[in-house]
């Protein structure tokens, strides 16, 4: 049984009885509705159907209307339902359900409202809605009372009203059994840590593509590889971590900054990808910058005697190696990040 079948069932008219042909006999509630005296003799009948549809039909006046699984519902059935006494609000939500049922794909247009932090604003978003046929509203406000608020505002104006996140905080307090605080941008407090962050990606950004090496010492991590080994994109995820990152092109008949050799402090790795690969990943590079003078960038000898030449360089520095070939950038960073932890417990 569907939503719209139990929810007429469930508001039919008192002193209903079940008749031997299945139909569900009561005094119908749309004869005065349609210039007849009120039905004193249970003439209006209901019959739900195995398929999800639900019949009615007075034989007192005459009405008739029913709800067919994969239609909308009609304006005669919704005007059915508020004969039920059922309100304005819940009739748009088995509206809702029909579409479900329906399964199209209807077209709707979608508006946001970010940052609602006053009733005013409440207020004004409810108006809006009140004007629109069909409304729906979504919130994500964890502030109660503003939250009680929306839902009292919704439903003095008859606008269906969701939360998005009620039953998800309910269910994560009670399984970390943590009271939740429903304070809105908790994840946003600006403390030590989130100094760390804007720091770390500061850091990151001036240091990307070996545009500064004279200050490796205040990395956390200098990553190597050739062109096109995903070296930016795990900077930047690593620098939201946290960890100020520096990463360097290695090229061919280049040497890389005599101070990485040096260096013992800062955790080094090595970048390198299938060199086939890398040759599909440039030649599309090439193609979205109409540069076709770049043969060798894309030459795939040419890539594996860089993948060589780097694998060499990894080796003799006993630099630890991952291969990017077939991760995604947080798994890159999460290998990264191990490594890390490895060489700072050393």
């Amino acid at each position: 049984m569907n939503l719209i079948q139990s929810t007429v069932l469930n508001n039919l008219p008192t002193g209903k009885k079940k008749t031997p042909s299945g139909w569900i006999s009561f005094n119908a509630p749309c004869c005065i509705h349609n210039g007849e005296s009120a039905d004193k003799r249970k003439r209006g009948g209901v019959m739900t159907n195995t398929d999800g549809g639900v019949s009615y039909h007075c034989f007192n006046c005459g009405y008739k209307t029913s709800f067919i699984p994969g239609r909308k519902l009609s304006f005669k059935f919704k005007k059915l339902l508020g004969w039920f006494n059922i309100s304005d609000t819940e009739i748009k939500k088995l509206a809702i359900e029909a579409l479900k049922l329906e399964g199209e794909n209807f077209e709707y247009e979608k508006k946001e409202f970010a940052f609602v932090r006053t009733e005013q604003q409440i207020d004004k978003i409810i108006k809006e809605c009140d004007q629109i046929d069909n409304a729906i509203i979504l919130y994500t406000i964890v502030e109660t009372k503003l939250a009680k608020y929306l839902a009292n505002q919704s439903e003095k104006f008859s606008v269906p009203c969701f939360g998005v996140l009620g039953n998800l905080i309910l269910s994560f307090s009670k399984l970390l059994n943590q009271k939740a605080i429903h304070k809105p941008s908790a994840q946003h407090v600006l403390d030590e840590d989130y100094y760390k962050r804007i720091e770390a990606i500061q850091f990151t950004m001036s240091h990307d593509d070996g545009k500064k090496v004279d200050d490796i010492n205040n990395a956390d991590v200098i990553l190597l590889g050739v062109s096109r080994t995903s070296k930016t994109p795990t900077s930047i995820y690593l620098a939201n971590r946290g960890y100020k990152t520096i990463n360097i092109p290695l090229v061919l008949e280049q040497n890389i900054p005599k101070s990485l050799k040096l260096n013992n402090k800062v955790c080094i790795v090595g970048l390198i990808a299938d060199p086939e690969r890398l040759a599909d990943i440039r030649r599309n590079r090439v193609a979205i910058m109409k540069d076709h003078k770049l043969k060798e960038y894309t030459d795939l000898n040419f890539i594996k005697k860089e993948i060589l030449d780097s694998k060499n360089l990894f080796k003799k520095n006993n630099w630890p190696v991952i291969d990017v070939t077939r991760r995604s950038v947080e798994e890159t960073a999460a290998s990264i990040l191990k490594i890390i932890e490895i060489k700072k417990n050393k």
